[in-house]
C-alpha cells in the first residue's frame, strides 16, 4: 500500500550533517529507506550519517542532506542557535528542540521538534514535504521513501489595460489596449471584458473591467477602471455608426420599423446568360447524375449538395463534348467551398466568387468524346453529412453537356452514359434558368428611410426555368440563388446603407465598389439583425454587388437611412 503527500510552499532546515555533491532536477527522485544509511541520488548510492527513522509515529529524515539534494542552501547562526534554509523565494528559520518555525515570516508548528541524532539534524518528513513542495511516496513493504521535487505553484495571471482617454465626449471613439501578463510566462488563453464600449452616448462615469485566464485555467483578479463621459455630444449614435463601422459589421436596427419603410422601385435589366442549378436532390443518397444540360455560349454552373449516405462521395462538375469538333471552353470566374456545413460553404463560395482574380481565368479545349472535370484540383470529396458548393462562370465556343455527378470516393469517373439521372426531391431547386444577372438602378430622393427588396418573388420576381433532366417546365428559382445582383445607387442626400435578412438566418458576402466583404463580417445574421454596408454622400453614386448565398434564407432588404 502506498501513500502520497503533496504540498506547496518552500522551506527547509539544517544543522550538523554532511553536504551532498549531487543535485536533482525536477522529475528526478531521491530514494531513502527507513533504517538504512544508503540513499539513491541520480542513480548513485550515497552513505547517510544517520538513516531516516520513525519517532513517535512521525518519520524524521536528515534535513541538510534532503535540502541540499533539491538545491536549497542551509546556514547555521550560532548566536541565535537558528538554522535558515533558503530555496527560491522561500526562507525557513528553525531551532533544535523547538517545535516553532518561521516560514516566510509566518509562524508554523512542527509535529515534533527538530532533533540531533549522531550529529545530524533530523526533521519531520511531512514538514519538509508541506513546505518544500515535495511529492512523497512511501512503500510499506520495502520501506522505501521516494521523494520528488514538485513544480512551483502556478501564479495566476495579472489583468491590466490602458484607455486612450479617461474623459471623453459622447460619440467620441475610445480605444483599449490589453496589457495583461502572466508572472510565470504562461500564455493568456482568454480575456473577459465588461463595459469596454468603443463609444458612449450617455454622460456619467462608466466602469470597464478585464479578467484573463492562463493556460492552466487560473483566472486573474478583475482589473477595473473608469471613464467619464461629459455632456458634450460630438455625434449621435446613428451618425457614429454609419461613419465608424466596418463593412459587414453587425448593427442594432431595432429602432427601425423596416416593413413600414417606403419600398424603392428600381429600374431593372437583366443579362441573357443561362444558369444551370443543381440543388435537388439536395441530399446525395446514391451514385448518379444530379443534373445535366447541354449549353453553349456564356453560362453559369451552380451546385450545392449534401452527402446523405454513410460513406464518402466525390462530386464532379463535368463538361462532355458530344460533337465532332474540338470545343474551346473558357472558365472565366468561379468560387467553390467545402466540405463543411451548408451555410458555411454558401458564405465562402460567394465571397471567393465575388473576389475572384481575373488573372486566374483558364482556357480548356475539349476534344470530341472527351470528358473534362471542371472542379478538378478543388476538394470535391464529401464525407457523410458534409456539404459541397461551387459557382462557375464559363463560356463555351460550341455545345457542351454540363453534368453534376456523384460517385463513391473510391471510384474514378466512370462512363456517365450508363449513369442514372437521380430524381429531384420536390423541395429544392434544379434546372436551367433564364438569366444569371439582374441589374438594378435606383435613386434615393426623399428624406425618409427607404428599403430595396431582393428575391422575395413579388417586388423582385423569381426567374423562370425548366428541368431538362425530367422535362419539367414552369419552375421558378425561389430565392434567385446563383443570380448576381448589380445595384447602381444614387442619392440626393447623404444616406447610410445597411443590410437586413428578412427570410431567416443568413451568412453570405457582397461587394461595395471594389471591396468584397463577408456579410456579416462575423457570425450569422438573424431576421432581426442588421449589417453595415456603406455611406452614399449627396449626389454621389455607389455600386453594390450581391449573390444570394446557398444555405441562407431569402428575401433580404437594403435600407437607406438619411443622416
Amino acid at each position: 500500500m502506498k501513500r502520497m503527500v503533496l504540498v506547496f510552499i518552500a522551506l527547509s532546515f539544517f544543522l550538523l550533517s554532511h553536504g551532498n555533491a549531487f543535485a536533482l532536477n525536477q522529475n528526478e527522485t531521491l530514494v531513502l529507506t527507513l533504517g538504512s544509511n544508503q540513499a539513491l541520488v541520480n542513480g548513485n548510492t550515497l552513505e547517510l550519517a544517520t538513516p531516516p527513522v520513525v519517532d513517535k509515529d512521525t518519520t524524521i529524515v536528515p534535513l541538510r542532506f534532503i535540502s541540499e539534494t533539491f538545491g536549497a542552501s542551509v546556514e547555521w547562526l550560532p548566536e541565535t542557535r537558528e538554522i535558515t534554509v533558503q530555496h527560491d523565494e522561500m526562507l525557513v528559520t528553525m531551532q533544535p528542540d523547538n517545535t516553532n518555525a518561521v516560514v516566510n515570516g509566518d509562524a508554523q508548528t512542527l509535529q515534533i521538534a527538530p532533533s540531533i541524532i549522531d550529529g545530524v539534524t533530523m526533521v519531520p518528513l511531512r514538514f519538509l514535504a508541506e513546505n518544500m513542495r515535495y511529492g512523497v511516496n512511501f512503500n510499506p513493504e520495502s520501506k522505501e521513501i521516494h521523494i520528488k521535487q514538485l513544480p512551483p505553484p502556478n501564479n495566476p495571471p495579472v489583468a491590466d489595460f490602458t484607455i486612450s482617454k479617461i474623459t471623453v465626449a459622447q460619440g467620441e471613439t475610445v480605444t483599449y489596449q490589453d496589457k495583461s501578463f502572466d508572472p510565470d510566462g504562461d500564455a493568456i488563453m482568454e480575456a473577459k471584458w465588461a463595459g469596454n464600449e468603443k463609444v458612449f452616448f450617455a454622460p456619467g462615469v462608466h466602469e470597464i473591467s478585464l479578467a484573463v485566464k492562463d493556460h492552466n485555467g487560473d483566472w486573474s483578479k478583475p482589473c477595473v477602471k473608469t471613464i467619464t463621459v461629459t455632456e458634450e455630444v460630438l455625434m449621435d449614435r446613428l451618425t457614429y455608426t454609419f461613419l465608424n463601422s466596418s463593412r459587414g459589421e453587425p448593427m442594432d436596427i431595432t429602432e427601425f420599423d423596416i416593413l413600414e419603410m417606403k419600398v424603392s422601385e428600381p429600374f431593372l435589366t437583366r443579362q441573357s446568360r443561362k444558369i444551370l442549378i443543381s440543388n435537388s436532390p439536395e441530399k446525395i443518397l446514391g451514385e448518379g447524375v444530379l443534373y445535366q444540360d447541354t449549353l453553349s455560349g456564356e453560362n453559369r454552373l451552380f451546385y450545392h449538395h449534401i452527402n446523405g449516405t454513410n460513406e464518402a462521395k466525390k462530386l464532379y462538375l463535368v463538361a462532355t463534348n458530344q460533337g465532332a469538333n474540338d470545343v474551346k471552353l473558357r472558365m472565366e470566374k468561379w468560387g467553390a467551398a467545402g466540405p463543411a456545413d451548408p451555410m458555411a460553404v454558401g458564405r465562402s463560395a460567394a465571397y471567393r466568387y465575388l473576389d475572384f482574380d481575373p488573372a486566374n481565368e483558364k482556357v480548356i479545349y475539349v476534344k470530341p468524346g472527351e470528358k473534362v472535370i471542371l472542379n478538378e484540383g478543388i476538394n470535391n470529396t464529401i464525407n457523410p453529412g458534409q456539404t459541397i458548393h461551387g459557382i462557375f462562370d464559363v463560356q463555351s465556343f460550341g455545345s457542351l453537356q454540363f453534368s453534376v455527378v456523384a460517385v463513391s470516393s473510391s471510384k474514378q469517373l466512370a462512363d456517365m452514359s450508363s449513369m442514372e439521372v437521380l430524381p429531384p426531391d420536390g423541395t429544392h431547386i434544379r434546372g436551367t434558368f433564364s438569366t444569371t444577372q439582374r441589374f438594378m438602378y435606383t435613386q434615393i430622393e426623399g428624406d425618409k428611410p427607404e428599403r430595396l427588396v431582393i428575391a422575395d418573388g413579388k417586388d423582385d420576381a423569381f426567374f423562370y426555368g425548366w428541368d431538362k433532366s425530367s422535362d419539367s417546365q414552369g419552375l421558378h428559382n425561389r430565392g434567385n440563388y446563383g443570380i448576381v445582383y448589380k445595384l447602381s445607387i444614387t442619392s440626393k442626400q447623404r444616406v447610410g446603407v445597411f443590410f437586413s435578412p428578412r427570410g431567416g438566418v443568413f451568412a453570405g458576402a457582397a461587394s461595395w465598389g471594389n471591396n468584397t466583404f463577408y456579410l456579416p463580417n462575423q457570425g450569422v445574421l438573424q431576421p432581426k439583425d442588421g449589417s453595415f454596408i456603406g455611406v452614399i454622400n449627396a449626389g454621389e453614386k455607389e455600386y453594390f454587388t450581391f449573390i444570394p448565398p446557398a444555405g441562407s434564407s431569402l428575401p433580404v432588404n437594403l435600407m437607406f437611412i438619411p443622416f
